[in-house]
């Protein structure tokens, strides 16, 4: 070590044992100034308290609490804020040092993606269960839908997490745990696998039940379907679709019931094993409840171990817990503050009037309440304000969000902060690794929390703050996406989902038009990120309902919530018209970027009507707006809105120009998605220019990329545009291939009529006149029921098919032809377009 290290504002001096801030020298203790050390040569991760321990106190074995005394002394030196703690995992120095940190200074290599899971990583070995995991690896192996079986308490969910994980890499579309607990009814039950599955449903107008079987159908993957006892009902027939229309999707459910559905495999997961009484201590420690109840009293206090004077207490405690590995956690949790002896002692006592109470009730089921009773009475009352709050959340969280939902509890930030850590020191509360870190409850605590917060003179309160707390992420999702690439910003708040779902549902209930207008504004750019845009339908007519009486911000926000996608159009509301109230509304606030937000869509939605002298107004409005400080996403929303209008009014060159601003903004935004989007758009402009070969080379980039990023509507789209072009320039049997890829993805998300032309086109170079006078038809029948106009290319397509029909039948036969098959079923239209796509296969 040199004589001296400059971290940032700080030097220290080894041999002085001080620290000099901004010209003054404080005075710190060996202890401190040790772990200080730890920390800032850290600065790039969390350092956990044995890291610490063995910083400060090397070779000693000495309190954990001394590591709390000496970072509330460096902070009282440095500042409440210096030194974060994260409940559960470490500390992590929070002031800058000039030191490049090891996160800061890697990137992640080009075109790098993310693991196809989103597995909670758990920081705890799973223990006495590899034969359970064994057998299920073959049942796995050898059915599609395993259900894991057991009460609460029992590791369902830890097992299935831990056999998932080891099937990664198994399944091409990836393995996702849906976590089912806080669904209150069975109405959501498709948008939340949808969303932890990363789904994408479209723009389908049909039952989602649908829309999710049609998105699982050609996927390759494994759901794991956590706590679903409560919905069974439902649950049960979704799952017998799910098998039926999906060949390559498995299915691991978690249950305390079985679903009875045909071809379920039931694997009954039991205790862990628990030694017989007298076992000496050494055969003792071959058992897994032995084992896990010595893990998890070492990660409270790393001095603990049984001994040959304690372990017959252990076994004796260990069986009175059932070998129940949740009961375990949370005795062996209370080992250093009472030991093992008066452990049994006390939950003895406890059990026996808790058993008085519960007549009825299964041994296992009265084991696990009973230790969740006597937990909960030891906890302080600052511990148990929180467990209250943190039994409303429907999902993970994160601590900020926690500690909004305590204001007004009478707890202050530091206060809950210091209570969730106890919580999940105490193996009450969950820690997910990730970062920022988040926090869960089990459902078997959840609920018994849950009853208590029912039972307190506090309830309404809490709930309350709670929804005030969920308002407040909301406008936190809503402003970050401005400033955040996609993966960092979906990887931050697409846990949030169901959590804001249900925030905006309880909104809509009791009409509180500002909430649900916030919480809408957050779940409409998580629906576009993850291309779920079938959801905002619902939830569009669901804050209409809300305008009457609310106020002028709320107004903005539901406005917003409805005219963001073109896509949906109420009976009580045209496009063009909420977008000019959102305006209207935004403009009224002063609010400028989000003026600028509406103005893009205003402009999109009068180019629709062909009225451009509306639409360039609201784009010089939008121009003018602009500041150069603001964020790369925003200023490429204008170069997307100028693009729309140049489309509609068959401007090339414009297009063309606009397309490639909106590209060069996603790329330096990271929006990886809007950056596949204007590419598409790219060559569609080429297209509309007649560059055939640009065209196409650029529709081929945008296929790829598209098929990268697993954005399947979006892809059928670009799969569509490059049939187009191949179809124009000549390139016939290419054509066919690419429309036949497209026609099954875009029917699935909506969006088939777009399709129905260059499908039509090429029915009708095929000789197949009748079929593409139907296709060309049923897609004039579209764009006449929507009140809409042909896009250019799309008009070009259908005046070519339209010339060949003339040709063959003459002028009234081909205008007769097209509308007797006007108002056939979208299914009939459908199995017409593939049939005679398989057939020109061959002919070309």
């Amino acid at each position: 070590m040199s004589d001296s290290h400059r971290f940032g504002p700080f030097e220290v001096q080894p041999t002085q044992r001080k620290l000099l801030r901004e010209g003054q020298a404080l005075p710190i203790g060996s202890r401190a100034f040790d772990l200080l050390l730890a920390l800032i040569e850290r600065p790039d991760r969390l350092v956990t308290k044995s890291e610490l321990l063995d910083a400060a106190w090397p070779g000693l074995v000495v309190e954990e609490a001394n590591v709390q005394v000496q970072v509330s002394a460096l902070r009282r030196l440095l500042g409440a804020s210096a030194i974060a703690t994260v409940p559960g995992l470490g500390y992590r120095f929070a002031m800058p040092t000039d030191r490049p940190s090891a996160a800061s200074s890697a990137h992640a290599p080009p075109g790098a993606r993310p693991a196809f899971t989103n597995l909670p990583s758990s920081l705890a070995s799973l223990i006495g269960r590899e034969r359970d995991l064994c057998a299920l690896a073959s049942d796995m192996a050898q059915n599609r839908l395993v259900t894991v079986l057991g009460p609460g308490g029992i590791g369902k969910t830890r097992v299935a997490q831990e056999a998932a994980s080891r099937q990664l890499g198994a399944h091409a579309n990836g393995i996702w745990w849906v976590d089912l607990a806080a669904l209150g009814d069975a109405e959501h039950l498709c948008a939340a696998i949808a969303n932890a599955a990363q789904l994408t449903l479209g723009d389908g107008v049909g039952a989602i039940e649908d829309l999710l079987l049609r998105s699982l159908a050609p996927r390759d993957c494994l759901l794991v379907l956590d706590n679903c006892e409560h919905l069974s009902a439902a649950l049960g027939p979704l799952v017998t679709q799910v098998l039926r229309c999906s060949p390559d999707v498995r299915l691991l459910v978690t249950s305390q019931e079985v679903l009875h559905v045909s071809g379920e495999r039931v694997y009954r997961l039991g205790p862990l094993a628990v030694p017989l009484p007298g076992a000496a201590l050494e055969d003792a420690r071959r058992y897994s409840a032995v084992q896990l109840f010595e893990q998890r009293a070492q990660a409270i206090d790393r001095r603990f171990a049984l001994d040959a004077a304690s372990v017959g207490s252990a076994i004796a405690l260990l069986h009175q817990l059932d070998g129940l590995p949740l009961a375990i956690e949370m005795a062996a949790a209370r080992v250093p503050l009472l030991g093992v002896t008066r452990i049994g002692e006390r939950l003895a006592d406890w059990s026996r009037m808790f058993q008085n109470r519960s007549h009825g009730l299964p041994v296992r089921h009265q084991t696990l309440l009973g230790m969740l009773e006597w937990s909960y009475s030891l906890l302080s009352l600052a511990e148990q304000r929180v467990l209250q709050a943190l039994s409303l959340f429907a999902g993970s969280f994160c601590i900020d969000t926690v500690q909004r939902a305590l204001q007004g509890s009478g707890l202050d930030d530091w206060a809950v902060l210091d209570a969730l850590s106890a919580l999940v020191d105490k193996s009450l509360v969950q820690v997910e690794q990730v970062e920022p870190p988040r926090y869960r409850l089990l459902e078997t605590m959840r609920r018994h929390a849950g009853e208590q917060l029912k039972r307190s003179d506090h309830r309404a309160c809490t709930q309350q703050q709670h929804d005030a707390a969920l308002a407040a992420l909301a406008d936190r999702v809503e402003s970050s996406f401005w400033e955040l690439p996609d993966r960092l910003w979906l990887a931050r708040h697409a846990p949030d989902y169901d959590d804001l779902q249900a925030a905006f549902d309880r909104a809509c209930q009791r009409q509180d038009a500002d909430a649900a207008g916030r919480t809408g504004m957050a779940l409409m750019r998580l629906d576009h990120l993850r291309s779920l845009n079938a959801l905002r339908w619902r939830r569009a007519e669901a804050l209409h309902a809300l305008l009457p009486g609310a106020s002028l911000q709320a107004r903005a926000c539901i406005w917003t919530c409805i005219a963001s996608h073109g896509l949906i159009a109420l009976d009580v509301v045209t496009r063009r018209e909420a977008s000019r109230q959102a305006v209207a509304a935004w403009r009224q606030l002063g609010d400028p970027p989000r003026l600028h937000f509406a103005l893009g869509f205003h402009a999109a939605e009068c180019s629709r009507e062909h009225d451009f002298g509306a639409a360039d107004l609201a784009l010089a409005e939008a121009q003018a707006l602009e500041d150069p400080g603001w964020p790369l996403r925003r200023r490429h929303t204008s170069a997307a809105a100028r693009a729309g209008v140049c489309i509609h009014r068959n401007d090339a060159a414009g297009y063309r120009a606009a397309s490639r601003d909106e590209l060069a903004l996603a790329e330096q935004a990271g929006a990886d998605r809007a950056a596949a989007w204007a590419r598409l758009k790219l060559a569609d402009a080429a297209l509309m220019a007649g560059d055939f070969d640009e065209s196409i080379a650029l529709g081929r980039d945008a296929v790829a990329e598209l098929a990268e990023l697993d954005q399947p509507s979006n892809l059928g789209l670009a799969l569509t545009n490059l049939c187009t072009a191949l179809a124009l320039s000549g390139h016939t049997a290419a054509a066919v291939i690419a429309a036949a890829r497209a026609l099954p993805l875009m029917w699935r998300n909506g969006w088939g009529y777009l399709v129905l032309d260059s499908v039509a086109l090429l029915a009708a170079l095929g000789g197949h006149m009748a079929v593409a006078a139907q296709l060309l038809g049923h897609a004039d029948a579209w764009y006449s029921d929507h009140g809409d106009l042909r896009q250019p290319n799309e008009a070009t397509l259908a005046r070519r098919c339209g010339a060949l029909l003339e040709a063959a039948l003459g002028a009234a036969g081909a205008e007769a032809a097209r509308a007797a098959e006007q108002r056939s079923s979208d299914a009939e239209v459908e199995a017409k377009a593939a049939a005679v796509l398989a057939t020109l296969a061959h002919s070309f």
